[in-house]
Parts: C-alpha cells; structure tokens; sequence
C-alpha cells in the first residue's frame, strides 16, 4: 500500500476509541489516550460528517475529529 499524505497533527483531548472503520458500530482498534498526538492522514474513502482517518503509531484508522485540537 502506498504511504499516505499526513495533512494536519492533532492532539487527543478525551479518551477516544479508535476505529476499523467510520461508524460508532465499527470495531475498536485501540484507545487513544489524552493528550496522544495523531496526524490526519489521506483516507481509503471519503469520511462521513464528523470523521476523520488519522495515522496513531504505526495504525491507521478512524476517529471522531471534535474530540481532536489541532497542534
């Protein structure tokens, strides 16, 4: 797969559960911890309303953006 483009940093403001997939049925990859730093990176598809596809560590997935701040 080719590397993705990161477009902004944020910053987790709130324990946040990390997603498979765009939907709060989607299965939890991991939570993110406050105050972890994660990069918004180009998505495999376009993210509905209110997500968006980060790059934490080594792991891509999805996330509710009102819970990040940008940094």
């Amino acid at each position: 797969m080719a590397a993705r483009k990161v477009t902004k940093s944020y910053r987790v403001r709130v324990l946040l559960n990390f997603r498979a997939a765009p939907a709060l049925t989607a299965e939890i990859l991991r939570e993110l911890q406050p105050g972890e730093t994660v990069e918004k990176v180009t998505a495999p598809e376009k993210a509905p309303k209110g997500w968006i596809y980060v790059k934490a560590g080594e792991m891509t997935g999805w996330c509710m953006e009102e819970y990040l701040e940008v940094i």
